[in-house]
Formats: structure tokens, C-alpha cells, sequence
């Protein structure tokens, strides 16, 4: 019987040492049921040296597992150093991988080449749906704050791949300035590489104490979990049939694994989330609000 869904392993977003990074991609490799993996560095350029020389060892390591490996590239591209390092990744891609296009800017450089449109990109409408797959879009993976109606309206509209970001905190901006420096006291150009400290990110609470939303160097996310485990069975009759799942700290391991569970209907979304649960760090929470068209930091089912 064929397969009708895929899991996805998104690009690691936090700055982990390149040897825990390593290792956590040879265990996905060797004991995950992912099927695809993007690897590359989408949130900050300075850390993208010190991965550059694991890369080729955690491509071929996945690629050997049977392990479908994609390209991706910085959700903000501010330099010509930035811009050379996204062309190499395309060159080395050519004809073997595709390339998950995160800046726009990149666009130009791909038409009438395939490839994946991530989830910073936004595809909030069929127009855009229609004009990225005529410059040579195959797979979409729309935006973390995008709600259920917007993408039935928009799966609809395309024969393109359709995949989701299920599970992770979600990035929500990304900036030139570096946060995690700033709070550091340090400068972006001197930060000393701050944000390894924070495997998961760094929360940031407001006056009242409240843990809301999370510093990751440049990047902005929430301080909640998104995790759309028990929204798969309606995902995939929209024909949405690609879950992606974020890196964290965590037992990524049991994550997916009861994701291949509820997609192979084995255990239903209730019994995934309440097993998921213990898996987070003490005191966090998940969320699927933006999808249900409410507050994204919130977990509800809106009828």
C-alpha cells in the first residue's frame, strides 16, 4: 500500500554545538521514520561556518539511511556573503536536491528551476500559489500563522506539494539586529556566539512575569509549541499530506514517532498530545491557535 503523507525534519534553527548538532542527525538517520530532512542555516550567517564542516558527513549519513535530504537557505539575506553562500547551496544542489527558497530574493536565481517555497515566504493566496509554480515552485510550506480556511482555499488552488509546519515554536520575524547579543550587552558583530547558551531559545516574559514569546540570536519565535498532531486527519483531507516537525531539545525521537503514529492511525490526537506532553520542558505549553484563526499563542478547538 503506498504511503500517502511524508514527515518532514525542518532545518535546525538554534545555534547547537556542531558536534551535538552532528549526532542528532546520525540518530535521525538511524533510528527515525522521517522520510525528508532540510539541512542548512535559515536564521543567522556567522554561525553557518562552524555547520559547514559537518554538512557533507550529516548529508551523507541521512542519504545512506534511505533519508531524503533538501537545501535550505537564510530567511534574510542582507549580504553579498549571505547571497554567495545560497549560490554555492544551489550549485551544490543542482540535479541532485532541491532547494527550500526562504528570502525572495533568491527567486531570480531559481526560475524555471524546481524548488520548495518554505514557510517564511508569504503564501497567503492562490495568485501567489499560481505565480511561484509558473517560476518553478514544486512543494509549499506555508506559513506558520496562516488558518485552516486560507489553506483549503489555497490547496485547492495548486497540484503542488502541500506541507506544514506541525510541530515546533514557530519563528514569527527576523531582523538585522541580534537580539540575544542586545541582552547579552554585547553587539551583534562582537556576540560571542550568545545564543548557544539557549538550546530551545531564550524565553522573554512581559511585565506581568508572563512567559510570551522567545529570542533565537536574529529571530523571533513564540515561547508556545505549535503542534497540529491531532488537526492531521483534517489536514490531509484538505490534501495537505506533508508534516513538518522542528528541531528541539527534546526527545525528538518519541515526537516523531507518534506523529508516524497518529498519521498511520494506530493512536488518535488526543492520546499523541497527552503522551507528547511530558516531552516538553517543565512549565511549556503547545499551541494551534493562528490555525483556528485565534491568538496563536493559544491552545483551542474553535467550531
Amino acid at each position: 500500500m503506498a504511503v500517502d503523507y511524508k514527515l518532514t525534519l525542518g532545518a535546525c534553527l538554534f545555534n547547537w554545538k556542531v558536534n551535538d548538532w552532528q549526532d542528532f542527525y546520525y540518530k535521525i538517520a538511524e533510528e527515525s521514520p522521517i522520510d525528508e530532512v532540510y539541512l542548512g542555516e535559515v536564521v543567522c550567517y556567522k554561525r553557518y561556518p562552524f555547520f559547514e564542516v559537518a554538512f557533507e558527513n550529516v548529508v551523507d549519513r541521512l542519504t545512506k539511511a534511505g533519508k531524503k535530504v533538501h537545501f535550505s537557505t537564510f530567511s534574510l539575506i542582507l549580504s553579498d556573503l549571505e547571497m554567495n553562500v545560497c549560490k554555492k547551496l544551489i550549485e551544490k544542489a543542482q540535479g541532485k536536491t532541491l532547494i527550500e527558497v526562504n528570502d525572495v530574493g533568491l527567486l531570480g536565481l531559481l526560475r524555471g528551476k524546481p524548488y520548495i517555497v518554505g514557510p517564511t515566504v508569504n503564501v497567503y493566496n492562490e495568485g501567489t500559489v499560481k505565480a511561484l509554480e509558473e517560476q518553478g515552485a514544486v512543494r509549499f510550506c506555508f506559513p506558520y500563522e496562516i488558518d485552516r480556511d486560507s489553506l483549503k482555499t489555497i490547496s485547492a488552488a495548486t497540484v503542488a506539494e502541500k506541507e506544514i509546519f506541525a510541530f515546533g515554536r514557530m519563528p514569527l520575524a527576523i531582523a538585522a539586529r541580534c537580539y540575544h547579543a542586545r541582552i547579552h550587552h554585547t553587539s551583534k558583530d562582537d556576540c560571542k556566539y550568545v545564543c548557544e547558551k539557549d538550546y530551545n531559545g531564550k524565553a522573554i516574559s512581559t511585565l506581568t512575569d508572563e512567559n510570551f514569546l522567545t529570542v533565537n540570536g536574529t529571530q523571533t519565535m513564540s515561547y508556545t509549541y505549535a503542534n497540529l498532531i491531532a488537526e492531521i486527519p483534517e489536514l490531509m483531507n484538505m490534501g495537505v499530506n506533508i508534516f513538518r516537525i522542528s528541531p528541539h531539545y527534546m526527545d525528538m525521537l518519541k515526537v516523531i514517532s507518534l506523529f508516524k503514529d497518529v498519521c498511520d492511525k494506530k493512536i488518535d490526537g488526543a492520546e499523541a498530545l497527552a503522551l507528547m506532553q511530558p516531552l516538553l520542558p517543565k512549565g511549556d505549553k503547545f499551541s494551534n491557535g493562528f490555525y483556528y484563526g485565534g491568538e496563536g499563542r493559544n491552545y483551542e478547538k474553535f467550531e
